[in-house]
């Protein structure tokens, strides 16, 4: 038991610094937008690494579960004495708070508004649509000082009409 618990904790430790490494990979040297551009690791893109890390978590997950599972005698056996009277109900608690952490991203829906430029590329018109089907204003989509900007326009069938 001693020398599975030892290559279970060093696997869940590897998958763990391959959580963090593959998720700073992402966040410094291949940031979002970089897929545009065509930046690549180890000829893998940024969607390409967020599969491995999203891979690599499930992992993780297993192999967290399957250690709580090895030990669940000892910590059956040592939870009543750090919590006393109620050992099950923190328990429980846990297990019921970890469940519903893995069922939030099946019931959370981004939504994205295009009127707020998000969602298109740099040059993109987007248009928001008033009641009547003509297009109130078009936001360009622009690069300007280095930070993404907005650039509202009137469209063209609204400017006629003045």
């Amino acid at each position: 038991m001693r020398s599975t618990n030892f290559w279970l904790s060093l696997v869940i430790y590897l998958l763990l610094a391959s959580m963090v490494s593959t998720g700073l990979l992402m966040r410094y040297p291949l940031p979002p937008g970089s897929g545009r551009e065509g930046y690549q690791f180890l000829g893998l893109g940024r969607h390409d690494w967020g599969a491995v890390h999203f891979w690599i978590a499930l992992a993780l997950l297993a192999g967290i579960a399957l250690h709580l599972y090895l030990q669940w005698t000892w910590i059956r056996v040592t939870s009543p004495q750090f919590w006393r009277g109620a050992w099950r109900l923190i328990l429980a608690l846990l297990l019921i708070l970890a469940i519903a952490a893995m069922l939030v991203p099946f019931f959370v829906r981004p939504t994205v508004s295009p009127a707020e430029g998000r969602g298109g590329r740099m040059g993109d018109v987007v248009s928001t649509v008033e009641e009547d089907g003509q297009p109130a204003e078009q936001t360009r989509l622009h690069r300007g000082g280095g930070m993404r900007e907005e650039r509202r326009e009137r469209s063209g069938a609204l400017q006629e009409g003045r």
